[in-house]
C-alpha cells in the first residue's frame, strides 16, 4: 500500500519556493556607511558597478544573493568584488547573524 504525505506550507513559503532567484547589488559606502545600493542584471554590471562607487564615494562591495523581494526572504550574499574602505561587519544586516 501506498501512502501519499501531504505536507502544509505557508502561503509564505508556497511564495519563497516559486519566486526565488539570483539578485545582483552593489553597496555604495561613504563616511557615514551605506550611501546607496545599485540593483543589476548581471554579475559583471554589479563588479563595474562597485568599481564606479568606489571612485565616487571611496568603497563598495559588490555580490549576488538569492531571494526574493516580494517576500523579503533572502540568503545569505556572495561578495563578488570589494574595492576600498567599508566596514568589516557590512554584510551583517544581510545574514540570519544579525
Amino acid at each position: 500500500m501506498t501512502r501519499i504525505i501531504a505536507y502544509s506550507r505557508t502561503e509564505r513559503e508556497r511564495k519563497a519556493a516559486m519566486a526565488r532567484d539570483l539578485h545582483y547589488f552593489a553597496l555604495e559606502f561613504g563616511v557615514s556607511g551605506v550611501v546607496a545600493r545599485h540593483h543589476f542584471t548581471c554579475a559583471t554590471d554589479a563588479e563595474e558597478g562597485a568599481q564606479l562607487c568606489a571612485r565616487l564615494s571611496g568603497g563598495s562591495v559588490a555580490f549576488q544573493q538569492w531571494g526574493d523581494p516580494d517576500t523579503g526572504l533572502w540568503d545569505d550574499p556572495v561578495v563578488l568584488l570589494e574595492v576600498g574602505a567599508f566596514p568589516e561587519d557590512w554584510m551583517r544586516p544581510f545574514t540570519d547573524a544579525a
